[in-house]
């Protein structure tokens, strides 16, 4: 379902370039749950926003169900990409004027697709945010706005989750309640999670775990 060829990511030039990524190639099969481990400045979050389309490689390329990203613009591309993969941003990127509940729908309201309500309504129960959906992000905890994070992008059940530290702002408790719904949406809905994140925890879920550092993948 993904694959990533020769990727290398630069910032900057001459003395002062940073190689972000270096040489990242890689296959991630349908319905596998890959733990992506790796010292901060490792890499993790340009890897995932490179997978998302957010940023665009210095060189190699991406496939995405074989299509590849690397001759679309960033507006297409950024549009295929989110109609495919669902994201868990670290600093959340919820829209302030507008309640958690509206957070979570957003990305029916964008592409314009039905949800599935008796999915939509066990999935904000289950992350115990069934009485907080008409709260603003302001009003929430960091804890409550990484699960509205959470709920919104399993909504449309893409192919493929992006999770970039999903329980960094949880406790032992609440990181178990994250993890039970991965394993769970993975399990109804084959999908594919890449979870980056420090938590030791997540090994045993995943199927696979990759090692960056240096922005290079290791054994």
């Amino acid at each position: 379902m993904l694959t990533l060829r020769n990727v290398n990511m630069k910032y900057g030039s001459g003395n002062s370039q940073v190689h972000a990524l270096k040489n990242i190639t890689l296959d991630i099969e349908s319905n596998e749950i890959i733990i992506l481990m790796g010292k901060s400045g490792s890499g993790k979050s340009t890897l995932l926003k490179i997978i998302a389309g957010n940023l665009q490689p210095t060189d190699g390329d991406i496939l995405i169900d074989g299509i590849s990203l690397s001759k679309f613009k960033t507006s297409k591309r950024v549009k295929l990409c989110s109609e495919k993969i669902g994201f868990v941003w670290q600093d959340f990127q919820l829209i302030d004027d507008m309640t958690a509940r509206d957070n979570i729908l957003l990305p029916a309201f964008i592409h314009k697709k039905d949800y599935d309500v008796a999915y939509y309504e066990d999935l904000v129960d289950t992350l115990g945010i069934s009485n907080r959906l008409k709260h603003y992000p302001d009003q929430l905890s960091g804890g409550e706005k990484q699960r509205v994070a959470l709920a919104r992008s399993l909504l449309l059940k893409p192919g493929v989750v992006l999770a970039d530290e999903p329980t960094g702002a949880l406790d032992s408790t609440n990181s178990q309640v994250i993890m039970d719904i991965i394993t769970k949406a993975h399990k109804l809905f084959s999908q594919t999670f890449i979870i980056a994140t420090h938590d030791e925890s997540f090994l045993s879920i995943g199927h696979r775990t990759l090692h960056l550092r240096d922005g290079a993948l290791v054994k």
